[in-house]
């Protein structure tokens, strides 16, 4: 299969949203989709970009190339150089070196815990990866969708094959930090859209995204060479529904208010503009193809789409259910309540993070892959008349036996009464709440009654012995479960949260009351 992004300069350079780089990669991509679909256009998003010009540090006359993390900007810091917490309580002006492994969010946590008000900067390198790091570093303890701010002292990158000659060069001597970058205020990322003509009136959306840190192979210029052969591929088969392809912008980085929650900035403002115009009724489902690292091809999906999922599981297709949506762009959709399926690897992501480096060649077998999969789902989706409720009748069975047996009789009881995909999703999301987990493991679910979930978990690892801190918010609602669990408190907690439980359940349940009341067209 000739490739026709991956191995082309303007699209392996890094790519920051609201950068004229961008703005030549949409363009030469948008070349290549009106070769292959019906319609192209560019969809304006407002972003704030972000320029890395020089990064140097400076040790006993001797110079080190970094990498700074953004949004970063210019700064010169001068300390020594500590390579934990304990030292840098003995030494004025301490610089953290650190070896980090992971994505953003895990930084991020090791960030605050080291974070005393003394260091001047941290330094992180990879232990297991001779690579720069490029990740979003926040000064926001937790994640949201609200404004936030940058980590407050510089945090640079370097490769682990300099780590050892910087730790002797350092020693006893102070270093100096030097770096040049900024934010660009009031720029404008372009998400390039295309269309394939279909049937009907509904549409699925496929998308990926073509902004990204260092050379971007993985993340996601895979994702777009698929586009591509999707488009082809639908040009030739007739009898679908009407599809969209998209490539966003700003799912790295982007939001003009820096959230701490700061990827799919691009894939949030144009699905809220779809909902904006009334347009966003028409979309069936999305399609998400991004972070394919490795040679494992997952699939995360809403329960309303699992028959579909089903059909591609046989392709080699690893079914993850509901875990990973809101990692990705499908969580945009998951928001304004369309469901979506999401083809990634992002376990493999999560443990990875980017890195100036790719692994692995051989893209083609991938890229088929792909294009044959989305295929099949489009296939499918295109012949839903509505959503299967069964999936969601199943998960709902695991409530049986708890105080949340009405609840659960109760949304499957709307499910039944509402007719049309836009309805019943719209009562699903309802009670589909996003979950953040920081103990005792770092993770983001999203799903129906999720929250239930959640506290059902804990109560059973405290029951299992599993002591220490438990912390878990609610994206919407905020702090969900704050406890440090020990053999002393273990039955007092574990009895705390079966009534936290229960008061979610009537919150629910009010909501239902909610619901129910806008289905039959009753002011309440």
């Amino acid at each position: 299969m000739e490739l026709s992004v991956i191995g082309r300069g303007i699209f392996e350079e890094e790519i920051v949203s609201g950068s004229r780089r961008e703005e030549r990669a949409v363009k030469a991509l948008g070349d290549m989709f009106k070769e292959v679909a019906d319609w192209v256009k560019t969809f304006d998003t407002p972003v704030v970009s972000w320029v890395e010009e020089e990064c140097l540090i400076e040790a006993n006359e001797r110079v080190f190339k970094c990498s700074i993390l953004p949004p970063g900007v210019d700064f010169e810091v001068e300390g020594r150089m500590v390579t934990n917490i304990r030292q840098a309580l003995l030494v004025e002006e301490p610089v953290l070196l650190l070896g980090v492994r992971g994505w953003g969010l895990i930084l991020n946590r090791v960030l605050q815990r080291v974070s005393d008000g003394r260091l001047k900067a941290v330094i992180i390198y990879d232990p297991l990866s001779d690579s720069y790091k490029r990740e979003v570093v926040s000064g926001s303890s937790g994640l949201s969708l609200h404004t936030g701010s940058p980590f407050p002292i510089p945090v640079v990158s370097v490769r682990k094959s300099d780590v050892r000659d910087l730790l002797q060069t350092a020693s006893g001597c102070r270093i100096r930090i030097y770096g040049r970058a900024r934010l660009v205020r009031d720029a404008v990322g372009r998400t390039l859209v295309a269309g394939v003509n279909g049937r009907g009136e509904l549409e699925v959306h496929a998308s990926a995204h073509h902004d990204h840190w260092f050379n971007g192979v993985y993340d996601d210029l895979i994702g777009l060479e698929a586009l591509l052969g999707l488009a082809r591929r639908l040009r030739g088969a007739g009898n679908t529904a009407n599809v969209t392809i998209i490539s966003f912008t700003a799912r790295e980085f982007g939001s003009p208010i820096l959230p701490s929650w700061y990827w799919s900035w691009g894939s949030r403002f144009f699905t809220e503009t779809l909902e904006s115009k009334g347009h966003i009724d028409k979309v069936v489902a999305n399609i998400t193809i991004d972070n394919l690292t490795g040679s494992t091809l997952r699939a995360s999906y809403h329960p309303f789409l699992f028959k579909c999922v089903k059909e591609v599981k046989g392709a080699g297709v690893v079914d993850e259910g509901l875990r990973f949506l809101p990692y990705l762009d499908s969580y945009s959709y998951l928001h304004r309540g369309v469901p979506s399926v999401a083809l990634h690897n992002q376990p493999e992501h999560l443990m990875r993070g980017h890195l100036d480096h790719q692994e692995g060649s051989h893209f083609e077998n991938t890229v088929v892959n792909l294009v044959d999969v989305s295929m099949r789902l489009v296939s499918c989706l295109s012949k839903l008349e509505d959503y299967d409720l069964e999936p969601v009748s199943n998960m709902l069975t695991s409530y049986a036996e708890s105080e949340a047996r009405y609840l659960a009789g109760k949304i499957m009881l709307m499910l039944n009464s509402v007719k049309g995909f836009r309805r019943r999703a719209s009562v699903l999301q309802e009670f589909s709440p996003t979950i953040i987990s920081y103990q005792p493991k770092l993770e983001i679910n999203y799903g129906l009654l999720e929250d239930l979930n959640t506290i059902l978990k804990a109560i059973e690892a405290i029951e299992r012995n599993n002591y220490g801190g438990f912390l878990v918010e609610d994206l919407d609602d905020g702090p969900l479960i704050d406890v440090y669990v020990d053999e002393y408190t273990r039955d007092t907690v574990a009895r705390v949260l079966r009534e936290v439980f229960k008061h979610r359940v009537r919150l629910h349940l009010a909501k239902s009351n909610k619901v129910v009341a806008r289905i039959l067209g009753v002011e309440v």
